[in-house]
This record gives structure tokens, C-alpha cells and sequence, in this order.
């Protein structure tokens, strides 16, 4: 009888990718020595991230900024929003174009394929789920918040 251990390194990995799953974040290891892996995590996807902590600050106006005490703490917010993502921005713009780093490819490319990170791979949709979860469920809450707090009123 042929165990897991007998079987060639090969055999293990094909074994492997049979038996996992496959969803939205995940994806077969059939192919994972093909797949692209991206240099970085795509422009696009810091776009999106700063779009949606944009999206928090706004609902945060829409909400709380009629009372005085609550504008001067956002406009505080909105000065400290603006250098976070506005500081990278200028030195991107400012550094020298004549990099060896290679340009991006599509975003599509990006989200089919895998970028390497500190813990190992992850693919593309997965990134930008860990990029985005918290920033979009803060959104939530704040709408949540600021919804319950028009009704107490």
C-alpha cells in the first residue's frame, strides 16, 4: 500500500491541490507554480484604499459635522488625512522616474494572479481583502453610529 509518504514530492502537491478549496480569496494550487506573482501590490488597489477611508471621513461630515465642536475635530481629521495620503503621493511623483522597478500590469492581471508578502503567498483578491475589510467595516459602523445617533436626537 502506497502511503502520502511514499509518494514523490510531485504527487503530494498535485494531492494537495486536488483537495483544496476554491472560492472567491482562494484558488487552486494546480497551477501555483505558473501563476504571476506581482512585484508589489498594484497602484490601483492604494486608490481604493485611500478612497475608502475618503468615504469614512465624508460619511463622518455628513454625519457629525453640523455641530461646531465636532467640525473643528473633523477638520483636524481631514488636515491628518490629507498628509497620510498625500506625502506618499508627492514623493512618488518626485522620485526618480529612472527606477529599475518594473511598471504594473493590468489590474485584472493583478487580481488573477499572487503577490508575495512576509507570510508567503496570497492571491491578488485576497491582498486587496486584507487591504480593504477594516476601513470598509469601519464605514459601516459609522454609518451605523451616525444613523442611531440621528434617531436619538
Amino acid at each position: 500500500m502506497e502511503t502520502a509518504t511514499d509518494l514523490p514530492a510531485e504527487a503530494t502537491i498535485e494531492a494537495a491541490a486536488l483537495a483544496a478549496s476554491t472560492g472567491l480569496l482562494t484558488h487552486s494550487l494546480s497551477n501555483w507554480r505558473d501563476r504571476e506573482i506581482a512585484a508589489g501590490i498594484h497602484p490601483h488597489v492604494f486608490v481604493l484604499f485611500a478612497g475608502t477611508y475618503a468615504a469614512m471621513l465624508l460619511v463622518l461630515w455628513l454625519f457629525f459635522g453640523t455641530d461646531v465642536n465636532a467640525a473643528i475635530a473633523l477638520g483636524v481629521s481631514t488636515v491628518y488625512f490629507a498628509m497620510y495620503f498625500g506625502v506618499p503621493f508627492v514623493m512618488l511623483r518626485l522620485a526618480d522616474e529612472a527606477t529599475s522597478k518594473p511598471r504594473p500590469g493590468s489590474f485584472g492581471s493583478f487580481l488573477a494572479g499572487d503577490v508575495e508578502t512576509y507570510t508567503g503567498r496570497v492571491s491578488g483578491w485576497g491582498a486587496v481583502a486584507q487591504l480593504l475589510t477594516i476601513p470598509a467595516g469601519l464605514i459601516g459602523a459609522f454609518v451605523a453610529i451616525g444613523i442611531i445617533s440621528r434617531l436619538a436626537q
